[in-house]
């Protein structure tokens, strides 16, 4: 299974565009699955309808083999706790466990699928996943985003095949915040949403930066234009999923060399 990972800023469009990768990869016969789902398939529970329970079913499975891959990713482990257990003290301790709990389940969520679907084919669409934990880690209204420290990141998480990240224009982004609201935001106003967002731009455009060095990144830009700079490490497949992105990006242009 190839792992493909949407990732950016909140309310850039990400799971509007994983739903519509979905929907065209099965117009065209790809089996193309969620991170969620793929999970669930590999101990025959997908059948689950309940949207609580299968996320508690994927919480469970994903944190037990984050704690096998201890060994695997123990570096970018100790980075994600130091991070957090550095943050300011208005960070309190039960929102620190939770974004301790969700980096976890991310890396457990990728290690499954490298180690399950090794030998199936298809794809596996997954809406912010390993890459998007920068988001947990790093944005924050209370501290300002350590640069030093996202580099390091990067050099330490794990990737999956592909890297989409989807941007936006700030103050789109904004409005859509505003409306939404974010539960790291208590008291949203204009001002603080702003400031998280930027912030949020900040520490993912200097991701993206980093990814592309490593022959990954795909980005979606404001113009619904696709910049592609990826090795051809997937073959045909991967050539036929930036078809579909393309053409699920309003036949989005594609700059760079050709996949």
């Amino acid at each position: 299974m190839i792992q493909i990972e949407l990732f950016g800023c909140t309310s850039a469009g990400k799971s509007s565009l994983v739903k519509a990768v979905l929907q065209a990869c099965h117009d065209q016969d790809i089996n193309a699955v969620t991170d969620d789902e793929f999970v669930l398939k590999q101990v025959r529970l997908n059948w689950t309808k309940s949207r609580l329970v299968r996320t508690l079913l994927v919480d469970v499975l994903a944190l037990f083999t984050c704690l096998l891959s201890w060994r695997r990713n123990r570096e970018f482990y100790r980075l994600s706790i130091r991070t957090i257990s550095h943050l300011p003290a208005v960070v309190g301790w039960f929102e620190r466990l939770n974004l301790a709990r969700n980096v976890l389940k991310k890396v457990g969520i990728y290690e499954l699928v490298r180690r399950l679907g090794a030998n199936q084919e298809g794809v596996v669409v997954i809406d912010e996943g390993t890459i998007q934990t920068a988001h947990c880690l790093f944005v924050h209204l209370s501290a300002d985003v350590n640069l030093t420290e996202v580099s390091t990141f990067v050099g330490l998480v794990p990737l999956p095949d592909l890297a989409v990240y989807v941007t936006q224009s700030p103050s789109i982004m904004v409005e859509r915040t505003l409306a939404r609201g974010h539960k790291r935001i208590p008291v949203p106003s204009y001002a603080s949403v702003d400031c998280f967002v930027r912030r949020a731009v900040d520490t993912f455009d200097l991701v993206a930066r980093h990814v592309a060095l490593k022959g990954r990144l795909l980005k979606v830009e404001p113009q619904q234009r696709i910049v592609a700079n990826q090795e051809d490490q997937t073959g045909l497949l991967s050539a036929r999923i930036l078809e579909i992105l393309r053409s699920e990006t309003d036949r989005a242009t594609v700059y760079a060399p050709t996949i």
